[in-house]
């Protein structure tokens, strides 16, 4: 996932979307994946689909962080409230 944060930050775009694209296929299709990783590859497409103004892109998937968040968070934790506060 950090490289595909590191080309976002160098401005390339297609090369960040292309790894964070891979990595959400790998931790989707593992069973034993970490979902709150998966909901951090879900937060960070979002920042990125959010930039390149695919705004309806970006609501939908943090629309799944919110489902992971409200299954794995406690229901007053501050990670919870902040991604109802990104929506």
């Amino acid at each position: 996932i950090r490289i595909g944060d590191l080309y976002r930050s160098l401005g390339d775009t297609e090369r960040s979307l292309r790894y964070l694209r891979d990595a959400r296929k790998l931790q989707e299709k593992d069973p034993k994946s970490d979902y709150s990783e998966l909901a951090k590859t879900y937060q960070r497409l979002s920042l990125l689909y959010d930039e390149l103004d695919y705004h309806d892109r970006a609501i939908e998937l943090c629309q799944k962080v919110l489902t992971i968040h409200i299954q794995i968070l406690p229901t007053y934790s501050p990670r919870l409230a902040k991604t109802y506060h990104d929506l």
